[in-house]
């Protein structure tokens, strides 16, 4: 009952992060344009890789570890008296490498101010103890704390980011965002922890913690690192239609993923106690999950791009059409990833073999901008991405299977695949008939949910959301 109660609420924090950028970017990019959008991702993208930097792979460390001391307050109070304290000193030393860089390199130069305010954005970072509300297992607080500071930003937006010109505006929203996130997660700290100076033991975290690092860096390679080449070997507009493309493609991701960052602290602790059959179970729980939406998501984005990208951010942004369709694959492969990576290796202690194969995967992404960016742009960067994200997916596989007996379901994705290829011709007819972009994207939505419905209830049988249902219809007649 926890479980499902925390993927609910996990399930209302990922559909928060889908419909509240619906909303917001819409606006913000026909109002700030390409070159706008570009410049304001260019600098938030420098602004987190510090923050990755200085949090040295806590968020995930950071969960499987408070998991397995949850019950012990004592251990839990000097577990997050270590973490917090380390997280403050790379921070330190993080701002002091962002300065020495954004004073000497003439890239900085332009738009000034969003690189001084981003000290500030840098340093709040310290207290994004979601890692430590997740481990113990209180989704139902970091869900609702998070819809609320966004609600906020919401009417906050619409009242400071008003024209081409309020580029600091839109970026001083996100430092705040995160600024209000950070001091709810203070004020409810106060009750469940102690901070100790005491008998503290930094040294037995940095190996584990280092491995995750690595690991994270190197997948923020596919997040960050490609807008940060693309800004660099050419200009703000090829970062905004890019920008365009890998939102769109990643804006429904956070529900794929969703599902990993409430089973972490369930299989750390099952794996932790030798419960390898709840963990085997968690994991086929997974594995059903990711392929019973990714796919019939990623078809949706492929076929919807262009009506997408008009309604969400207009027409100006179209040249970021074949870049959406070139990432189209990514819910998978992240999904994947994701599942293989820290579903499995990261709660069994593997985290020299995630390491390993994201560390592979950055090298291919950096050299592969480098390569393709000068011919192709914005379309250069999407197919470095997809190509690296393959990669680690792959490897990922690879190491997993080297420490599980797990047998991976071609045979469903294959069956999956099948089912859902009609809906290129239902796509094509409705192509036919003269729909606005709204009319349209609501009635191929209604036509897969219909797809959806049967293929997994009438055909494949999915006990995974037969019992989803069974489970809503009990608790509507309790009510």
């Amino acid at each position: 009952m926890k479980t499902t109660s925390n993927f609910f609420f996990n399930v209302v924090l990922s559909v928060s992060q889908v419909l509240f950028p619906i909303i917001t970017f819409p606006y913000a990019s026909r109002i700030l344009g390409p070159e706008g959008i570009g410049t304001v991702n260019f600098a938030e993208s420098v602004c987190r890789y510090f923050m990755l930097f200085a949090a040295i792979g806590i968020p995930i460390y950071g969960i499987r570890e408070i998991a397995k001391v949850r019950d012990d307050r004592f251990k839990l109070n000097i577990l997050f008296s270590e973490i917090i304290i380390i997280h403050g000193i790379t921070t330190f030393i993080s701002l002091i490498i962002y300065a020495v860089i954004i004073f000497n390199v003439n890239k900085f130069d332009n738009n000034f101010s969003l690189y001084t305010l981003g000290f500030f954005y840098i340093t709040v970072n310290i207290f994004s103890v979601e890692w430590f509300f997740n481990g113990l297992n209180e989704f139902k607080f970091v869900a609702l704390r998070s819809i609320v500071v966004k609600l906020i930003s919401l009417v906050t937006l619409f009242l400071i980011v008003k024209d081409k010109s309020d580029i600091f505006n839109y970026f001083l929203l996100n430092v705040l965002v995160l600024t209000m996130n950070n001091a709810i997660n203070i004020y409810f700290l106060r009750n469940k922890v102690v901070l100790k100076f005491s008998n503290l033991n930094f040294k037995k975290h940095l190996r584990p913690m280092l491995y995750i690092f690595a690991s994270t860096i190197a997948i923020s390679v596919y997040v960050l690192i490609d807008s940060i080449i693309l800004g660099f070997l050419k200009n703000d507009i090829y970062v905004g239609y890019y920008t365009v493309a890998s939102k769109l493609n990643k804006i429904t991701l956070a529900f794929i993923v969703g599902l990993g960052a409430v089973l972490i602290p369930q299989l750390s602790n099952s794996y932790h106690k030798g419960e390898m059959n709840i963990f085997n179970d968690l994991i086929k729980k997974s594995f059903d999950f990711t392929i019973i939406f990714s796919i019939p998501i990623s078809i949706g984005l492929f076929i919807c791009a262009p009506k997408l990208i008009i309604l969400f951010s207009g027409d100006e942004f179209l040249p970021a059409l074949t870049s959406m369709r070139i990432m189209v694959p990514l819910t998978l492969l992240i999904g994947f990833s994701n599942l293989f990576g820290f579903q499995i290796l990261t709660p069994m202690g593997k985290d020299k073999y995630f390491m390993m194969s994201v560390l592979v995967g950055t090298l291919f992404s950096i050299t592969l901008n480098f390569a393709l960016i000068p011919k192709f742009n914005d379309v250069g960067s999407a197919m470095a991405c997809i190509i690296s994200e393959l990669i680690v997916t792959i490897l990922t596989i690879l190491y997993a299977l080297k420490v599980t007996t797990i047998v991976l379901p071609f045979k469903k994705i294959i069956i999956q695949l099948a089912l859902y290829s009609p809906i290129f011709l239902i796509s094509y007819l409705l192509d036919c008939i003269n729909l606005s972009g709204l009319q349209y994207l609501l009635t191929f939505t209604i036509i897969i949910f219909i797809f959806f419905m049967v293929i997994n209830l009438l055909i494949t049988k999915s006990e995974l959301i037969t019992n989803f249902i069974t489970s809503l219809r009990k608790n509507y007649e309790r009510v």
